[in-house]
């Protein structure tokens, strides 16, 4: 009669293990991770070098997001490797990318909306970044992101 009582606690002692050295509720790391970095995951990056850093941020987040979004964070993720490694001078891989980042307008809303309620930040995710141009009288403007809450992510153009 031993074993079964045995069988019984050995799960609820492990649980209760893997508790205590918990660092927080996967909510709570991916709120202060994303806390931290969500200005980093707003635009992406023009220097083709600092792709791989960007891409990173969005797969560290990705091990540690909640459940209740993991399917669109991961949708997020995969468009932004794609972002990284797509060839953006073949015209069709291009559109490709383009449809690609259509199909994640949801998973954008629902991880933006879910940041917001629950995180408290207002995220922008993947934005072209702010690009300069020059006006008459050579004064020079800065030309915003991408509005967030009414577009995909952007994706650059060829």
């Amino acid at each position: 009669m031993r074993r079964p009582r045995l069988a019984v606690a050995a799960p609820v002692v492990a649980v209760l293990l893997l508790g205590a050295c918990d660092k927080g509720s996967r909510e709570d790391r991916f709120c202060e991770k994303l806390t931290k970095e969500y200005r980093q995951l707003a635009v992406v990056p023009s220097d083709p070098g600092q792709l791989d850093d960007f891409v990173n941020r969005y797969r560290q987040l990705e091990k540690i997001t909640p459940l209740a979004i993991q399917d669109e964070w991961k949708t997020i993720t995969d468009l932004m490797v794609a972002v990284e490694s797509t060839d953006l001078s073949d015209p069709g891989a291009a559109d490709r990318l383009r449809d690609q980042a259509v199909a994640a307008t949801k998973a954008v809303n629902v991880v933006r909306l879910y940041a917001l309620d629950t995180c408290g930040v207002d995220l922008v995710l993947g934005t072209v970044a702010p690009s300069s141009t020059t006006t008459p009288g050579n004064a020079t403007s800065t030309v915003p992101p991408t509005t967030p809450a009414t577009l995909p992510p952007t994706v650059p153009h060829p």
